[in-house]
């Protein structure tokens, strides 16, 4: 109990320093002199230290270009922003929807991580009248010295996830910056599911983030469908989470797959004209 007391205290503290530093930069902030160096930011805030598996205040601001609070965002499958968190190893995952203040420009949410370590998260939204943006940022929980990161599985088509096997269809070589699709079929009790809930306006949901550097893709499914479309961007070691919803209840998915070390061969009938 004292210690939920001092986590509360610690977020209006935090949330006060966010408000005053804000207030700070807002106020003092020098214009960039090229309108090509303008990016879209993020003002965040967390405890100092943040405890493994209690729930604890996450809170930013996204600036404009200008150095502006952003207070306008299109709905995106029916949220304004989407924040998706992974642990380093990408071992963890978790997609959360901050509460909005349209007054403050405020994004709030309350996260637990599971254990000591790196985190990575990403604000994937669309401002109106701009561009979509996702904003990554880093938080570290707990003992640093603590953390042991788990190897990810062997490259992996077939998982289990609570009472359902799902089985990621994809092709066997992924070429880096080639269009593909991929699919998931879900079965329970060996049975195909085939009476899935939308979900944020869709079937499902597909998040992909590569393992060493952390680059990040979010893909919507074809409209009705669990099939998806994408490209991975270079060589390298890949998890694919893709959610779906069941019987009210949101489930999660984790795959990992491998690029090739090279691009699609060319066809000798594209080298004749």
């Amino acid at each position: 109990m004292l210690k939920k007391q001092y986590i509360y205290i610690y977020a209006l503290v935090e949330l006060i320093l966010l408000l005053l530093a804000l207030g700070v930069y807002l106020l003092f902030r020098s214009e960039p002199s090229h309108e090509s160096t303008k990016t879209w930011s993020l003002v965040t805030s967390t405890q100092e230290f943040i405890f493994p598996d209690v729930p604890t205040p996450v809170t930013f601001f996204v600036l404009t270009p200008n150095g502006d609070v952003a207070r306008h965002f299109d709905i995106v499958h029916e949220k304004a922003l989407h924040l998706i968190a992974v642990r380093q190893d990408l071992q963890w995952f978790e997609h959360i929807h901050p509460v909005f203040n349209t007054s403050t420009g405020e994004f709030s949410t309350m996260l637990a991580f599971p254990t000591d370590g790196p985190y990575r998260l990403f604000a994937d939204f669309r401002p109106t009248e701009s561009d979509p943006q996702v904003i990554p940022f880093d938080i570290s929980v707990g003992d640093p010295e603590k953390y042991i990161p788990e190897r990810l599985h062997d490259m992996n088509t077939v998982v289990m996830v609570d009472d359902y096997e799902v089985t990621l269809n994809i092709p066997k070589t992924i070429y880096p910056n080639t269009d593909i699709s991929y699919s998931v079929t879900i079965k329970r009790e060996g049975k195909e599911v085939t009476d899935m809930e939308p979900y944020l306006g869709a079937k499902g949901h597909s998040v992909i983030v590569r393992e060493d550097t952390l680059d990040y893709l979010h893909i919507h499914p074809d409209s009705d469908t669990l099939s998806f479309h994408t490209s991975f961007p270079s060589y390298g070691i890949y998890r694919i989470f893709i959610e779906f919803k069941h019987r009210g209840i949101v489930h999660t998915a984790a795959f990992t797959v491998m690029t090739d070390m090279h691009d699609e061969p060319v066809s000798s009938s594209e080298h004749h004209h």
